[in-house]
C-alpha cells in the first residue's frame, strides 16, 4: 500500500506534463503559437490550440507561413528554406534575423507626440473640408517613410541593431505601428473639425 500511493502520484505528475507540454510555432510575421502540433504535410501545419493534444478543434495554416517549430521536448525543426524564385531571398539565418527585429518592434510605442501632431493636420484638414480630406492620408505616408531609431535598452537584442536584416524586420513592423497611429489620429482630428464647422455654419 506504501509503494501504491508514490506510484499514483507520479504517473499523475507525468500525464500531467505530458498534457501542459506544448510546441511553440514561430511564425514569419515574428509572431508565435503556442500549441500541439498534429501534423505538417507539403501545404500546411495542422494543430490544436489546447491544453491536451488529444482534445480541441484543429486548425491549419499554410506552411509557408511558419519559419520554425519547436516541440515540448526541445526538439527544433526548420520550416523556412531559401527559395528565390518564390520570392524567399533571405538564407535561413537571415530570415531569423529578420524575425527577432520583427519580434522585438512589437513593443515599441509610437511617441504620444505623433498623436498630438496627428490631430492637428486633421484639425487644419477639417478646416478646409473635403479638400483638406488628403491630408490624413499623406501624414500617414509621412510617418511611414521615417524609420525610427532603435533604443538598444528597449530591444532584446541589442546586438543585432546593426544588423540589417534585423533591422528591416524591425522596421517593418514599427512602419506599420506608426501609420496606423498616423491615420486614427488625423482621422479623428479631421472628424472632429468637420462636425465643428458644420455645426457652427448651421447654426448661423
Amino acid at each position: 500500500m506504501k509503494n501504491i500511493v508514490p506510484v499514483f502520484f507520479i504517473s499523475f505528475f507525468l500525464l500531467s506534463f505530458q498534457s501542459f507540454a506544448q510546441d511553440t510555432i514561430q511564425l514569419m510575421n515574428g509572431k508565435h503559437i503556442v500549441a500541439n502540433v498534429v501534423k505538417t504535410d507539403d501545404l500546411f501545419l495542422k494543430y490544436r490550440k489546447h491544453l491536451t493534444a488529444d482534445t480541441g478543434n484543429i486548425v491549419a495554416i499554410e506552411k509557408a507561413d511558419v519559419f520554425s517549430i519547436i516541440y515540448h521536448n526541445g526538439q527544433k525543426s526548420i520550416l523556412y528554406k531559401q527559395d528565390t524564385a518564390k520570392g524567399y531571398d533571405f538564407t535561413t539565418e537571415q530570415m531569423n534575423q529578420y524575425i527577432l527585429g520583427e519580434k522585438d518592434a512589437f513593443h515599441y510605442r509610437p511617441g504620444f507626440l505623433l498623436s498630438v501632431a496627428g490631430f492637428a493636420v486633421g484639425v487644419t484638414a477639417g478646416y478646409a473640408g473635403v479638400y483638406g480630406l488628403a491630408a490624413v492620408p499623406a501624414y500617414s505616408m509621412f510617418l511611414g517613410i521615417i524609420d525610427p531609431k532603435i533604443k538598444p535598452k528597449k530591444v532584446s537584442h541589442p546586438d543585432l541593431i546593426g544588423n540589417k536584416y534585423y533591422t528591416r524586420g524591425y522596421h517593418t513592423v514599427t512602419t506599420k505601428k506608426r501609420v496606423i497611429v498616423g491615420a486614427i489620429s488625423s482621422l479623428i482630428g479631421y472628424t472632429a473639425m468637420s462636425s465643428v464647422y458644420y455645426y457652427l455654419i448651421n447654426k448661423k
